[in-house]
């Protein structure tokens, strides 16, 4: 059973898709994909241009040592997929997608529900 929602104090960056928070609890950033650190793409998937060390490195400014208001959808691997938002209720799966980091993934955002205005 998912949580209603969790607060995630960001400790780390994964990859522009995924961060972990304080309590170690990863999120998998929902609706967005991102290349893999050696810069592979899942196949079928919408794949950013971006190379994935500076995806990380722009993820990582927008979102290290903030806190981040999580609304479980799902769970991937190990992870929850979260639809984050910033304490201004900004969506971080948009604004990631905005700079080029990351993909919008339009099959999940249907899955979830989730629209960007991009």
């Amino acid at each position: 059973m998912l949580i209603a929602q969790l607060t995630c104090a960001v400790i780390s960056v994964t990859d522009a898709d995924t961060v972990r928070c304080q309590d170690g609890t990863r999120v998998r950033l929902a609706a967005i994909n991102a290349r893999e650190s050696d810069g592979s793409c899942r196949t079928g998937m919408v794949c950013p241009i971006m190379p994935p060390a500076r995806a990380k490195a722009i993820v990582t400014r927008m979102v290290l040592g903030k806190r981040l208001t999580c609304v479980p959808k799902g769970k991937s691997w190990s992870r929850i997929v979260g639809d984050c938002r910033f304490q201004n209720g900004r969506s971080v799966s948009c604004d990631i997608a905005a700079t080029g980091a990351a993909a919008w993934e339009p099959t999940w955002a249907a899955r979830y529900n989730l629209r960007c205005p991009l």
